[in-house]
This record gives structure tokens, C-alpha cells and sequence, in this order.
């Protein structure tokens, strides 16, 4: 009995031991990661030069994707991938998102992340990885050439992908109705790295294009009662909320401007000084009123500012708040110290893209309507309309110092570019002409010899200074050709380049060869419209004006 209670007491003594010196212990579970599923594509933008999100040391706004976490917990998507051709992209559609920093590729619990596509850097090359706190994939998303924007985990198995953005249009976006909602919906008013939402934005207003010498109609915003073009300045918003400008001044002397330099805006009249949301404002500068004197304040519904521009004297259009020492915006300089030296007559300055931060010169400028550069056709010079002998006033173009109304010819140009005559040579023979029978138009003053686009220009033929001898060369702004025009001994007109072999353009003939005989007495042969193919006898000539059919 001993024996078998000492065996029971060992036993015992045996297992406790056991027990203290190696406890029992539950396996530890594995950490739970961050569930990736709960990232989604929120909201993505092919176009944004307006506004940008973000703008590469190149000056270009560009493309983003906005991401949301809609889980409890954050998340990092560095390491992930993403395409902009959708979940059947092959790998070199695919790129990686950069893990060399988390803290910024983690998305917090209900927050975002906005990756930028398509960046430059100052030099052009595509940016990729973290660069200042940012992520960067070096492509473009574009509406016409990509499908979908898809994000996948390390193992290429799908996490989300957003709908088609075919055909999107530029400075809107594609984002989810509201947040991780499933519904998409065409976002007027983006919100990269925030809730969406069909809230619109504030104001935004900016100056957007202005112009410092108007010389042709196309070109300009308001002619004067003297029949000048004035000056313009254009005013656009790019915000989601109107702003009226009323209280605010303007000013020509730029961001320096003291208040004696400022322009108050009346408050009499808001649709004259409202930018309406999304919209445009233009404002005129030295305009006169029918006594000359410079027109000021509202005026038919429009803001009249009592200054012309100048390059040679102003220096860019401000717009300053009610304490007028508050900066609202500011235009480029458009002055010898700007970085396009002073502006050119007729030229305009304005921004890239409506609202964007890069400035340009535009050689056709757009007066209340989007920047953009326009490819004019080529100059398509024609004579159009002549006359060998003047004997009524309201037929003539010039009347020489002797009292009498001299021939004149007029050329047109139906292109879209002007073009100067200087070095090209006139004659009155047509083309059968010699080099003898040629003159040639100097190259001292262009706007004497220069058609502009859509426009006309006078050549006067025959024209006697008080000495009674033949005017010839550039005088007062007016080329002359130095010999009248004789239904009896002449041909037609006819412009040679300067090789003086190679023909230009001639007139139909005036003389007994061409279709309609002599020309008589007081009358034009001319298009029968301006630029047309067809040619007649006007009996009412219309120098420097439309050929109207009579």
C-alpha cells in the first residue's frame, strides 16, 4: 500500500512540475490586414486646365484619379496597380503605384487619395513615383484613347474599376454619386480629395484676354461713335457661383497701382458688372462718345472703363477689391517689361485655356468667347473692283491737289491672314506685261501696302501733285502708281511677284479685247460680289466698300 501511495505522491510531484515549467499557451492568431477591397475609385478627370488640381513645373494642369477608403480601417495602395485600359489590361498598360513611402500612399479610414496622371516635369519627362508629397503615374488619361481606370492587388486580381470615361468631356469629371456610391454620375464642379458633390464652387473670377489696339472688325468688341475700336478687356469665371464686380476697381497699372490709378465699377447695373458663373464679362477701354470725350461707367448695358491701354505706357489690368489695396487679379504684363515685350497692334493677350495659369500671345484674338488658337487660312488676295475714270464725288477714292478725282483700284483679301504687297510690282498691262511696264510698291510703310485679313486696300493710279507731275511711292499712308488707267491703251491690272515674271493676279480686262468693251466713263468693273469669280460693270462704283451688285 506504501509502495503504491509513494508511486501516486511521485506521480503527482512529476506532472506539477511539469505544469510550472512549461504552461500552456493559446496560439497567437496572425495580424488581420487592412482589408483592400474597401478602396474604390471615386472620381476621375482627363481634362483639368481650368482650376487645375495640380499643375506640373511644365504649366500644364493635368489628369488625376481620386481614391476612397470607405472602410473602417486605413489602408496603403503602395505596391498596388493601376491601368487606364480598364481590367483587360495587358502589362504595359499596367503600372505600379510607388511603396517607397507610405505615409502617403495610406489611405486614411473614410478619407482620399488623388494620384496625378500624365505630368511633365520642367523638362518634359514623364513624372512617376513620389515626387513632393504626390503620387504620380506617368501617363495621361485621355477620353478618346483610354476605357477605364482599374486597380489591382499585388497579384493582378481585380479591386475596382470605374466605368468608360469615353468621351468625357474636358473640365468635367466621372465620380461615384457620393461617396463609394455605386451610381456615376458627370460632375460639372470636380472635387479631387473631397466628398462628391453637385455643390457648386465659389466664384472664381479671373482676367482672361485683353487687347491694347484693335485694327480689325473681327477683332473687336465695341465700336465707338467716332468709329473706332476700342480697347477690351475679357473677365471670365470659372467657379460654380456668379460675382458681381460691382465696388471693385479696375486699373491699367497693374499690381502696383495706386488709387489714383483705379476705376471705381458703379453699382447701377448688375448684368452690366456680373460674371456669371461659368461664364464671361468684357469691359471696354477707351472708348469716346460722339463728342470725343472718353465714355465712362454703364453705358447700353455695358461697363465702360474712361482709359485707353497702352503698352507703351501701362503696364497689365488689375482688378482690385473696395479697400483698393486688396489684389482680386491681375493680368500678364503687357508691357516692354512682360515676357512678350510690349503688345502688337491687333494681337491679343490671354490666357492658354480659359482660366489656366500660362499666358500667350493669339494673333486672332476671341472676344467673349473661349481662348483658343485658331489656325487662319492662308491670305487669298484678289482685285476686286476698278475704275478708269472718275467724274462723280461719290465715286471717288482720292482727289489730287489739281481738283481732280484720280483711278483707283481695290484689292481684297478673303483670307484669314493679311498680307503685304511690298516688293510685289503693279502694272497696267495685264499679264502679257513687261518688266518696263511695272512698278514697284515699296517696302517703307506696311500699312500702306498691306491687305488685311477679310479686308481691303486702295491703290490710286494717276494722281497729280501741285506741281502737276505723277505721285508715286507711299504718300500720307496711300501707295501710288505712277499712270492713269486708259480703256484705250491699257489692258487691266495686274500684280507680279518679284521676280516680275511670275503673275500674281489680274483684273478682267477694261479695254475693247475684254468682255464688256471700253469701260465707260464713270463706271467700275468690279466682282460681281467681293472675292467672287464673276466680273460686271458697276454703274454705281463702290471704292473701299462691299461690291454690292448695282
Amino acid at each position: 500500500m506504501k509502495k503504491i501511495f509513494s508511486i501516486i505522491i511521485s506521480s503527482i510531484i512529476l506532472f506539477s512540475s511539469c505544469i510550472k515549467d512549461e504552461p500552456f499557451v493559446l496560439p497567437e492568431e496572425p495580424p488581420v490586414e487592412p482589408e483592400v477591397k474597401s478602396v474604390v475609385v471615386n472620381e476621375l478627370m482627363t481634362k483639368n486646365e481650368v482650376n487645375p488640381y495640380y499643375t506640373d513645373p511644365a504649366g500644364n494642369g493635368c489628369d488625376w484619379v481620386e481614391f476612397y477608403n470607405h472602410g473602417a480601417e486605413a489602408v496603403d495602395i503602395g505596391g498596388l496597380f493601376i491601368s487606364d485600359k480598364g481590367k483587360d489590361a495587358t502589362d504595359v498598360d499596367i503600372y505600379q503605384i510607388s511603396d517607397a513611402n507610405a505615409a502617403i500612399t495610406t489611405i486614411p479610414a473614410k478619407g482620399f487619395l488623388t494620384i496625378i496622371f500624365g505630368a511633365s516635369d520642367a523638362n518634359g519627362v514623364d513624372m512617376e513615383g513620389i515626387v513632393d508629397g504626390k503620387v504620380f503615374i506617368p501617363t495621361g488619361l485621355s477620353s478618346t484613347k483610354d476605357i477605364a481606370v482599374a486597380l489591382f492587388e499585388a497579384d493582378m486580381s481585380l479591386i475596382d474599376e470605374s466605368p468608360a470615361f469615353a468621351d468625357l468631356e474636358v473640365e468635367k469629371s466621372l465620380g461615384r454619386e457620393t461617396d463609394a456610391a455605386e451610381n456615376w454620375l458627370v460632375f460639372d464642379v470636380p472635387t479631387p480629395n473631397a466628398s462628391n458633390s453637385d455643390q457648386p464652387l465659389p466664384a472664381n473670377v479671373l482676367i482672361n484676354e485683353l487687347i491694347t489696339k484693335v485694327l480689325t472688325e473681327s477683332h473687336s468688341y465695341y465700336t465707338d461713335a467716332q468709329g473706332d475700336f476700342a480697347d477690351w478687356v475679357e473677365i471670365v469665371n470659372t467657379g460654380g457661383m456668379p460675382m458681381d464686380l460691382a465696388g471693385y476697381y479696375f486699373t491699367d497699372k497693374g499690381e502696383e497701382a495706386t488709387a489714383d490709378d483705379m476705376y471705381l465699377v458703379p453699382d447701377t447695373d448688375a448684368s452690366a458688372t456680373t460674371v456669371p458663373a461659368g461664364g464671361r464679362l468684357m469691359v471696354v477701354f477707351g472708348a469716346a462718345n460722339d463728342a470725343g470725350e472718353d465714355m465712362e461707367g454703364i453705358i447700353d448695358g455695358i461697363y465702360f472703363v474712361p482709359t485707353g491701354l497702352k503698352p507703351s505706357g501701362d503696364i497689365a489690368v488689375a482688378i482690385f477689391e473696395a479697400d483698393q489695396t486688396t489684389l482680386l487679379t491681375v493680368s500678364e504684363k503687357f508691357n516692354a517689361d512682360g515676357p512678350f515685350g510690349e503688345l502688337e497692334d491687333d494681337k491679343s493677350l490671354g490666357r492658354v485655356d480659359d482660366g489656366g495659369n500660362e499666358w500667350q500671345i493669339f494673333d486672332i484674338p476671341t472676344p467673349n468667347e473661349a481662348n483658343s488658337i485658331i489656325i487662319p487660312e492662308p491670305a487669298n488676295v484678289l482685285i476686286n473692283e476698278l475704275m478708269t475714270k472718275v467724274l462723280t464725288e461719290s465715286h471717288a477714292f482720292y482727289t489730287d491737289v489739281q481738283g481732280d478725282f484720280a483711278d483707283w483700284v481695290e484689292i481684297i483679301n478673303t483670307g484669314g491672314m493679311p498680307m503685304d504687297l511690298a516688293g510685289y510690282y503693279f502694272t497696267d498691262k495685264g499679264e502679257e506685261a513687261t518688266a518696263d511696264d511695272m512698278y514697284l510698291v515699296p517696302d517703307t510703310d506696311a500699312t500702306a501696302t498691306t491687305v488685311p485679313a477679310g479686308g481691303k486696300l486702295m491703290v490710286v493710279f494717276g494722281a497729280a501733285n501741285e506741281a502737276g507731275e505723277d505721285m508715286e511711292g507711299i504718300i500720307d499712308g496711300i501707295y501710288f502708281v505712277p499712270t492713269g488707267l486708259k480703256p484705250s491703251g491699257d489692258v487691266a491690272v495686274a500684280i507680279f511677284e518679284a521676280d516680275q515674271s511670275t503673275l500674281f493676279i489680274a483684273s478682267e480686262k477694261f479695254n475693247a479685247d475684254g468682255p464688256f468693251g471700253e469701260l465707260e466713263d464713270d463706271k467700275s468693273l468690279g466682282r460681281t460680289t467681293d472675292g467672287a469669280d464673276d466680273w460686271k460693270v458697276f454703274d454705281l462704283p463702290t471704292p473701299n466698300a462691299a461690291n454690292t451688285g448695282k
